[in-house]
């Protein structure tokens, strides 16, 4: 099998977590990632509009989800509030980020049973399962564009 983390730069892959990103069980490093996600970027705002918009579309219950790329695993932890979302599949090739996750999920006070965090890239998901949606919220822009073809 062909080393996927090869399409991704290397500075994305298992790099030291920093800033606003090093979230923890302390809730000041969660309330500099949210200080960031609603008042900096705004991308709070604008992916719970986006993902709210797209369920309006699928039935009630049962959803399986793939967050590719999804990193410190906010976009995931969001997911995981809408009841209609059963299984959400973290997908990441950072294991540093990943590691970040289970303090955000708890923060966001979402099960942490339904989020399963998998160390994998955008081509190697290793998802055990067929999902109903694949989100490639805030990473997209991590894969080269040699490589995009082949993403999709």
């Amino acid at each position: 099998m062909k080393d996927n983390k090869s399409l991704i730069a290397k500075r994305f892959v298992n790099e030291k977590v920093e800033g606003h990103w090093a979230v923890n069980k302390d809730p000041k490093s969660f309330d500099e990632l949210q200080h960031h996600l609603i008042n900096t970027t705004n991308m709070f705002s604008f992916f719970y509009k986006a993902i709210s918009k797209v369920l309006d579309f699928y039935n009630p219950e049962g959803l399986i989800i793939a967050d590719i790329g999804g990193g410190v695993g906010w976009t995931s932890a969001i997911l995981g509030s809408f009841p209609q979302i059963k299984k959400i599949y973290l997908i990441d090739p950072s294991i540093a980020r990943l590691e970040k996750a289970k303090y955000i999920i708890d923060h966001y006070d979402v099960d942490q049973s339904k989020i399963i965090i998998i160390e994998g890239d955008f081509l190697n998901f290793n998802l055990p399962e067929k999902v109903d949606i694949a989100i490639l919220n805030g990473s997209f822009h991590h894969c080269f564009d040699k490589d995009i073809s082949e993403l999709f």
